[in-house]
């Protein structure tokens, strides 16, 4: 084996995690559904996302799609809350301003809404939640 060749093995061996590919937002909210399931809870996923035709869009709008929903809710009612809604982000992301306004009128409609970066962040969420 050549000098090169061992060097850049070896390189690839000691690479830190910090170098390690970002999980999507798909990814991670992929792991939080499994958790939900795993938990037993009834929840959905909104589909608001993904590339529509014009018309799609429009027909969608006229049937109740509403841009910026958050990605999950959970139905099941905890203290004062009527059930947990959370807007996925994968570590990198950020949320628009019309899914700040959704997290901000759902919690002031008595639901708990928030915005959650990554599974470890949505599992605490969910976690919060039900032990109230």
């Amino acid at each position: 084996m050549s000098r090169r060749a061992d060097t850049t093995r070896c390189q690839k061996m000691t690479t830190s995690r910090s170098n390690a590919p970002i999980p999507t937002e798909y990814e991670e909210q992929r792991l939080v559904c499994r958790y939900l399931d795993f938990r037993k809870l009834t929840y959905i996923h909104i589909t608001n996302e993904g590339l529509r035709s014009q018309r799609t869009g429009y027909l969608l709008k006229q049937i109740g799609m509403k841009k910026g929903f958050p990605d999950l809710f959970i139905f099941c009612p905890r203290a004062n809350y009527h059930g947990l809604a959370i807007e996925m982000k994968s570590q990198k992301g950020r949320a628009t301003p019309e899914q700040k306004e959704w997290i901000a009128r759902l919690n002031s409609l008595g639901y708990r809404a928030e915005i959650c970066k990554g599974f470890n962040e949505a599992k605490a969420c969910i976690d919060r939640y039900l032990e109230r």
